[in-house]
């Protein structure tokens, strides 16, 4: 394996590594995770929609906290998942575009390079690079590989691949070469009824980089193209 662990990009360009806000990413209002990945595991199509009340602005460092939003959004956006939608960030133009463009981006590569690129990212570690460090980055923890298709007129939904959910490899071995925090507990991902334990996932980085000052686990979703190109 240590060969592959050479070929894995550790820069910034990575956005497995540093996700920002742009074309490539969809962000969600993101609320029970772990329900939303269950009823996706079953293979269940799910329709992305525009944000439901006015335009929110990501917070300074360029992402969103969804918990800002419980009390307006939790209970709505709940009920959403259950009728097999999911709420973004974006405006009904914005997502039109961002849809499109993932739409036409994902079948190219997966023409050209036989690979998925499409992924609902399930929780978002948020890292500094040094200690000193002030700008902090988001690297998704866990991957689900996902496909985009196109119903009548502008219409896309998301359905899961017939591939399993993986964790953020890159971002594992991150940690250990540079920060020597080992989640070798998580080589093989505890399960539930429908797929993987997604809380418990949550509960074993939040242990692991406890230490870590300003560190945090940030329950986050979104729908977005990441390369494993360079693996």
């Amino acid at each position: 394996m240590i060969w592959e662990r050479k070929l894995l990009d550790f820069s910034l360009r990575n956005n497995l590594l540093n996700t920002t806000l742009g074309r490539k990413v969809v962000p969600f209002i993101s609320f029970e995770l772990e329900h939303l990945e269950d009823h996706l595991q079953n293979n269940e199509d799910y329709t992305v929609t525009p944000s439901p009340g006015k335009k929110i602005e990501p917070n300074a460092d360029g992402m969103y906290d969804s918990k800002q939003q419980a009390s307006e959004y939790q209970t709505f956006v709940s009920e959403m998942i259950g009728g097999h939608k999911i709420a973004s960030y974006m405006t009904e133009a914005e997502l039109q575009n961002a849809l499109k463009y993932i739409y036409r981006t994902s079948r190219t590569s997966l023409e050209e390079n036989g690979a998925n690129s499409l992924f609902l990212t399930l929780g978002m570690l948020k890292w500094y690079e040094t200690a000193k460090s002030e700008q902090p980055r988001y690297a998704p923890i866990l991957l689900l590989p996902v496909d985009i298709i196109r119903k009548n007129g502008n219409n896309y939904v998301i359905r899961k691949r017939d591939e399993d959910i993986i964790l953020n490899i890159t971002l594992v071995e991150l940690l250990k070469q540079n920060f020597s925090i080992n989640l070798d507990v998580l080589h093989e991902l505890p399960k539930d009824e429908s797929g993987v334990d997604v809380k418990l996932i949550f509960t074993y980085f939040r242990r692991a980089i406890a230490e870590q000052k300003k560190w945090n686990v940030i329950e986050e979703s979104m729908l977005g193209l990441f390369s494993f190109n360079k693996f």
